[in-house]
């Protein structure tokens, strides 16, 4: 899907060893070293924000591939740092529309012909 961009959410975990950094250094500037990792990946840093629940940090992003979301996940798992789980945007209205058509010639099979 080259050209089109895509939005994704990419929701993370911090490992034990990324907290101690923080608690070594309160001050370092997380947001922007996540969105120079984003930007070495071709991709482009919407938002990031932390978040206080089961996930540490989200990021939201634009990209003309899954596999570019991707790269960036293993990077960061590879490095040690945390954990990241990604999620697509979609277009609800042209996934219904799809649908729509598919379930006209669908029958399920508890219909009996």
């Amino acid at each position: 899907m080259k050209g089109k961009k895509m939005k994704f959410y990419a929701f993370g975990v911090y490992s034990e060893e990324s907290f101690a950094g923080f608690i070594q250094n309160p001050d370092q500037d997380r947001r922007s070293v996540a969105e120079n990792l984003v930007n070495k990946m071709g991709l482009k840093m919407l938002s990031f924000d932390f978040l206080r629940g089961d996930y540490d940090f989200i990021v939201s992003c634009e990209a003309e591939s899954f596999e570019q979301v991707a790269g960036l996940k293993m990077a960061l798992e590879a490095s040690g740092a945390g954990n990241m789980v990604i999620l697509e945007a979609i277009d609800m209205n042209s996934i219904a529309k799809i649908a729509s058509k598919a379930s006209t010639n669908y029958s399920p099979p508890s219909e009996t012909n």
